[in-house]
């Protein structure tokens, strides 16, 4: 069975569209290997960042807290924690963007 040199023709032409096709999947290949590269860089530096904020939170809370009554009254001891409750809610919501989704 011989097919007719239209078919030929068509199938040599796709021949050809196939090859361009493979070409652009390995240079997409590529280029979404760059980007999850860039992507995770960018997610393990924001990650580090979060961390330190969240450790000077930490250290701030320490240094200022109402632990003791020295020239404090009730008032602004629940002031300040009211403050760093804010803070920390903040800091709570700003973790959900790290939540995989």
């Amino acid at each position: 069975v011989t097919p007719p040199e239209d078919e030929l023709g068509m199938k040599n032409s796709l021949r050809h569209r196939h090859d361009e096709f493979g070409e652009n999947l390995l240079t997409a290949d590529t280029i979404i290997n760059k980007s999850k590269k860039m992507m995770r860089a960018q997610l393990e530096q924001d990650l580090v960042s979060f961390q330190q904020n969240v450790k000077d939170l930490k250290a701030t809370f320490m240094n200022e807290a109402p632990f003791d009554s020295k020239g404090r009254t009730n008032e602004k001891a629940f002031e300040q924690l009211d403050r760093f409750q804010e803070l920390y809610q903040s800091k709570r919501s700003a973790e959900g963007a790290f939540v995989p989704k």
